[in-house]
Formats: structure tokens, sequence, C-alpha cells
């Protein structure tokens, strides 16, 4: 590698890391400093240019989407994957970018895509099976599972207790004969039909509760102001409550809520 080289590699990394935090830090604090993000992209377009341009384009990618840009959001993630279609993390962060602009089935697709490839590391898998998790599609979440089991125990120590929790919650779903084509059908119609009124910073529990054998969805709130929380949880409870009667079916041993905390 001469000199230019290397120069324009230790910037692609200062910037990718500062694109890192500062996606973060605006999904925390529930803002987006536009006239930053607008920046980043004046810095990133040069190195579209560049050897590293797949990882560019992915990047670009992520600004657009906390613009509310997604045009512009799926032309460089798709760009980007044109470059470098076996990108594992270009891929996931894409899946990840259409969760979060609330396009459930879109980032179902991209998730699949990956469980196509050859995913052996660990903490990409967790990420991967959380996204499914969020989204309650167990059999893409039991195919991750059968992923992670094939790995070395070294890699997956760190993980038994979690690992243990979400074979449970698997085995609860098969178990309570839960419905879940029409329950998954209500978790992307909450993400893209109510989400958008609420901060991205909303996540989710998902687990088995043992003592009332029952399962527990919960979106968990700690950044909304106590109006805000009020108005959605009642949106919630009024979606949940239409979907059931226009689908004539009530989720039992299936509990979802909404906690402002």
């Amino acid at each position: 590698m001469n000199m230019v080289g290397a120069i324009a590699l230790t910037k692609f990394n200062e910037i990718s890391s500062e694109i890192v935090n500062f996606r973060n830090k605006s999904f925390d604090v529930n803002y987006i400093d536009k006239t930053k993000a607008f920046a980043f992209i004046d810095e990133l377009k040069p190195l579209t240019k560049t050897n590293d341009k797949a990882l560019a384009f992915s990047l670009l990618g992520t600004l657009y989407c906390l613009l509310d840009d997604l045009n512009n959001m799926e032309f460089s993630y798709r760009t980007a994957l044109k470059f470098s279609p076996g990108d594992i993390r270009i891929r996931f962060n894409y899946a990840i970018d259409l969760y979060y602009s609330y396009r459930p089935a879109s980032a179902l697709t991209q998730a699949r895509e990956i469980l196509n490839l050859n995913v052996k590391d660990i903490e990409m898998l967790h990420s991967i099976y959380l996204l499914l998790d969020n989204l309650i599609k167990v059999n893409e979440c039991e195919k991750v599972m059968q992923m992670i089991e094939k790995l070395p125990a070294k890699q997956t120590k760190d993980y038994f207790t979690w690992i243990n929790n979400k074979k449970s919650l698997l085995k609860a779903y098969h178990d309570l004969k839960i419905d879940l084509p029409l329950l998954s059908k209500l978790i992307d119609g909450i993400r893209s039909d109510l989400s958008p009124q609420h901060p991205k910073s909303v996540y989710v529990e998902h687990y088995y509760d043992y003592d009332d054998k029952t399962i527990v969805y919960s979106f968990i709130d700690e950044k909304s102001d106590v109006d805000s929380a009020f108005k959605f949880d009642a949106q919630l409870t009024d979606y949940i409550i239409e979907f059931e009667r226009k689908n004539n079916i009530h989720f039992h041993n299936f509990v979802m809520m909404y906690e402002a905390r």
C-alpha cells in the first residue's frame, strides 16, 4: 500500500467510526443533527470512488436512513451490495436500517439473505437473531439457533444463558400452539403502522414467563414524555383489539404490552 492509500484508509476508518457513534447517539437521544449528517455525507461521497466504495455507500445508506430519505438509502445500500454482494456486515446494516425505517418485510428479506451466507461469528448471529426475534419470525430464529449450535463451545460460552432462554421461548411458541402467521402479521403491522409515530429508541423484551406459562412481548420506552407514552399505549391497545376482531382471533398465552420507564 502506498502512502496515499494508507492516508485514505486511515481517513475512512476515522469517518466510519464517527458515523457509527453518531448513529447510535442519534437513536439514544431521539434527535438527528441534520447539519452533521449532511457534513458526513459530503465527506463520504469522494470515498465512493476508492477501493472502499462498498463500505462508503453502506455508510451513506445509514445516514440517509437517519434523515428518513428512503430512496437514497435504498440506492446507497443496493449500490454497496452490487460492489460487495457477500459482505455480511453491509447486508445486516441494510436489514437493521430497513427495520428502523418501519419496513419489516424488507428487513426480513435481507435477514434471510444473510442466512444463506456462511455466517460463523457468534456476535453477528446473535444480532441477526435479535432482529428476527423482534419480528417474531420463529422459523428463521430456529435456523439461526441451529447455526449457533454448530459453533465451537468457546465461541458460545458467554451466550449460554441467552441461548437457553431463547430455546425455551422457541419451544413455548410450538407447545402453546400460537398462530404464528397471524402473530407475525400483527407485529409487522405495528412496526409499519404505529411505530413511525414513536421514538426509534424503543426496544423489545421478548421472553417466556415460566410462572405464568405465558409469552411476553414488551415494548420498552425510556425516552418519551408522559403524554406521548399514554397516547402510544392507547393506540397500541386499540390496534391489537381491532386486529383480533378483524381476524376473529385471540392470542391465548401471549401478552403484548408497552412499558414507559
